[in-house]
């Protein structure tokens, strides 16, 4: 089904330029009684690099198949380029790039044939810029699709996305299946193609790998949208675990800085901190320090810090004055 739902795009797929690239304006989604995207309302700025963070089955995916217009949505609009999603033209379909979660294709078909066939379709002449990409993510073009691993799927489907030079470009999870080198190289190749103008929206389970590249993140959980943040403000204020080896007294610093529940293991000094971590960076500048050790939330943690925060503001603000 998403096979040929993904072709089809393919086959049909220059869009009239204005600043905002994508407005999501109430938009729900339910199947058979099921909520599976709360009423949504997100606006994606042209140049953007836009992460929708979430875990499994949080809704993300689902704002993908609403772009794309593989799913409608039971409420609210969703626009791209002030269109609705369901009436773009193909002009403008050929300025979007999208690749699915886990892409497939016909399992008798080489590499580099599909590709050759992809860019066809596109009308894409380019061939140097199709080999520059798959040297780039170090895609072997030769191997047929039955013999390829599903990382090899997942590095085509991506540069299927990329080799018409679109202007907005929507990944599903792009990192999931990569081994550490290919991650390396397509978090390269997205910062330069940010750099460059290009819109990206992208889907991520790991808030702190999307911190790492992108300009701007949503948090998303059971359908609900649960915030948007600069990308270096939504760890800001999240727990984090520190580990310290120095021979330094630091007992001023744990007081300055009101750590507590600090534990000594193996010459290292441990403590979970919360505040902006680099205020914590600055002060440890004035001790010899020989290890540091910074481990960043899981998404679950920020989701609950969320949570507990808000859920504590409720309070305060529902209590009688």
């Amino acid at each position: 089904m998403r096979r040929s739902r993904y072709f089809a795009w393919v086959h049909c797929t220059v869009g009239l330029f204005t600043v905002s690239v994508i407005n999501l304006n109430s938009v729900s989604k339910s199947i058979d009684g099921n909520l599976l995207l709360s009423p949504t309302t997100l606006q994606i700025e042209k140049g953007d690099f836009f992460a929708l963070v979430g875990g499994r089955d949080s809704g993300k995916s689902v704002v993908l198949d609403i772009l794309m217009n593989f799913l409608r949505p039971t409420g609210g609009t969703a626009e791209i380029w002030d269109t609705p999603c369901t009436r773009l033209t193909s002009a403008m379909k050929k300025k979007i790039g999208y690749c699915p979660k886990e892409p497939d294709f016909r399992r008798s078909m080489r590499v580099g044939d599909i590709l050759r066939m992809c860019a066809k379709i596109r009308g894409v002449k380019n061939t140097p810029k199709i080999k520059e990409l798959c040297t780039t993510l170090s895609l072997n073009t030769r191997q047929r699709i039955y013999k390829t691993a599903a990382s090899e799927k997942k590095k085509l489907g991506i540069i299927i996305a990329m080799l018409h030079s679109p202007e907005l470009i929507l990944l599903d999870c792009p990192f999931f299946g990569l081994d550490r080198k290919a991650k390396h190289q397509l978090k390269e190749l997205l910062i330069k193609l940010h750099n460059e103008g290009v819109t990206i929206l992208m889907t991520h389970d790991s808030a702190a790998e999307a911190e790492e590249i992108c300009s701007r993140i949503a948090t998303i959980h059971h359908g609900s949208l649960l915030d948007v943040n600069e990308s270096d403000m939504l760890l800001k204020s999240v727990t984090r675990h520190i580990s310290i080896k120095t021979e330094d007294d630091i007992s001023a610093l744990l007081t300055l800085f009101k750590i507590n529940d600090v534990t000594e293991k193996k010459g290292y000094i441990s403590f979970t901190y919360k505040n902006d971590i680099n205020d914590l960076i600055r002060a440890l500048t004035s001790y010899k320090i020989e290890d540091l050790q910074i481990s960043l939330p899981e998404l679950e943690d920020v989701i609950l810090d969320y949570y507990n925060e808000h859920l504590e503001d409720d309070i305060i603000l529902e209590q009688p004055m």
